[in-house]
């Protein structure tokens, strides 16, 4: 097989790798998430989201259906979000979150 042809073949198979994973991210309201939760904790600077404990972003936003910019504060314990992660010196920050209500939850289930 000469080299442009399997350069094809493996860049088409990229590109619909990609776009099944793009057709699978969820979009809700303000934002676009890739994972989704249970808030086991919530702290000042600290967040438990199914048993793994992250630090918020300094600019860490809060969505929910009603306003975009909610405050941190009313997060709670047990409530599912839909989060983003970003990199920063290596670790991993909380980017944003966004809540989903109860009655929408089924329609983010895997």
């Amino acid at each position: 097989m000469n080299k442009t042809l399997l350069i094809l073949i493996l860049l088409s198979s990229a590109w619909g790798f990609s776009a099944s994973l793009q057709a699978e991210t969820k979009t809700w309201k303000h934002g676009t998430f890739l994972t989704i939760g249970h808030i086991g904790a919530i702290k000042r600077e600290t967040i438990i989201l199914d048993d793994i404990t992250y630090r918020l972003s300094p600019t860490a936003k809060f969505s929910t259906a009603e306003n975009n910019n909610a405050s941190l504060s009313l997060l709670k314990a047990n409530q599912k979000v839909g989060y983003k992660l970003i990199m920063f010196n290596n670790r991993f920050l909380v980017d944003h979150l966004w809540l989903i209500p109860e009655n929408e939850w089924s329609l983010y289930r895997k």
